[in-house]
């Protein structure tokens, strides 16, 4: 499991108790090019597994964004915007943009999601 930067940031915030709402869930714009900017990043390479050969193996596997340790589905990011209560689409917090529950990254983790 690969641990970024601003997964660590986003966890502090949490523990700090801090309730307002990630920029990328009230900004249509800055979520898009959050989003882009996974999918291009070699390190990272967000998108769906049939379209993109390097994730096919984790989808096989069954390492998806809706079971992954960063995508949160809460109560919270559900008011944001950020995610729906079917838990087909929720927040990234690895990578700070909302996604489907069917797409994975090569920096998918283990324990999600977050309820």
């Amino acid at each position: 499991m690969k641990i970024t930067r601003r997964f660590i940031k986003n966890l502090i915030k949490e523990a700090k108790g801090d309730d307002s709402c990630p920029a990328a869930t009230q900004d249509a714009k800055l979520n898009s090019e959050n989003k882009r900017k996974a999918a291009r990043n070699p390190k990272i390479k967000y998108g769906h597994p049939s379209k993109v050969k390097e994730l096919q193996k984790l989808a096989k596997n069954n390492k998806l964004c809706g079971n992954c340790a960063a995508f949160d589905v809460s109560k919270k990011m559900i008011k944001c915007g950020g995610a729906n209560k079917k838990g087909t689409s929720g927040y990234c917090k690895m990578h700070d943009f909302s996604c489907a529950a069917e797409k994975t990254c090569l920096t998918w983790a283990p324990g999600g999601p977050k309820r």
